[in-house]
């Protein structure tokens, strides 16, 4: 295996894609998202998810929006 010094390497939380990348790679480092998902005992948890997760995390998070905005909504309706 190569050495290869003075980069920055990014392992997704989710489907454990690595990658790395040299000082001068700021476009594929933007390729990478940090976010803190809080549970129902709200507390904190960080991730770092590559695109690809994160995309699909961001579509389960609409998911979790349009429930509650129903949720809230219907106050007092009985189903």
């Amino acid at each position: 295996m190569a050495r290869i010094d003075d980069c920055t390497v990014f392992q997704c939380d989710r489907c454990k894609t690595i990658k790395w990348y040299p000082p001068t790679d700021e476009d594929g480092m933007k390729e990478w998202y940090s976010t803190t998902r809080y549970d129902a005992n709200n507390a904190g948890h960080e991730y770092l998810f590559c695109l690809n997760c994160w995309q699909e995390y961001l579509n389960k998070l609409k998911d979790a929006d349009n429930a509650f905005d129903s949720w809230m909504q219907n106050a007092g309706v009985r189903s």
